[in-house]
């Protein structure tokens, strides 16, 4: 029991150490990296840009390893293209004006996020066919 007990220390201490010593790594490999101004090539449109010191310091505090493809222009282009276009409707329902991500279609019924809501909640509260028998 006694050689259990030390084993058990060393193996603890063991730990300690090598979690002291990455730490210890870490910190020094991070204030020794000296970065450069790095010129790139955009993959989108071709034209070089510059990834700056500060630029590279974010990358490597967020944990990003690669470097971008894009340049500032195109990186911007790209989320303006992701971003869902919103189309201004009336709530059929209450009348309020709402946004809504498609367009609305005549005839179709269209509400705001309260009353699709109340809807969606009413629905859920009503005991259905196959309940009742």
């Amino acid at each position: 029991m006694h050689n259990f007990r030390k084993n058990l220390i060393i193996q603890e201490l063991t730990c300690d150490f090598v979690y002291t010593a990455w730490v210890i790594v870490t910190k020094i490999g991070e204030k020794n990296t000296m970065y450069q101004d790095e010129t790139l090539t955009c993959e989108d449109c071709g034209k070089e840009f510059v990834f700056t010191v500060g630029e590279q310091e974010f990358y490597a505090e967020k944990g990003l390893a690669n470097k971008p493809k894009r340049c500032p222009e195109c990186r911007k282009a790209r989320r303006q293209k992701n971003r869902r276009k919103l189309y201004d409707a009336t709530c059929s329902e209450c009348g309020a004006e709402t946004k809504v991500p498609f367009k609305p279609v005549s005839g179709k019924e269209i509400y705001c996020r309260e009353c699709y809501l109340k809807r969606q909640q009413a629905q859920q509260e009503q005991p259905t066919s196959t309940e009742e028998a």
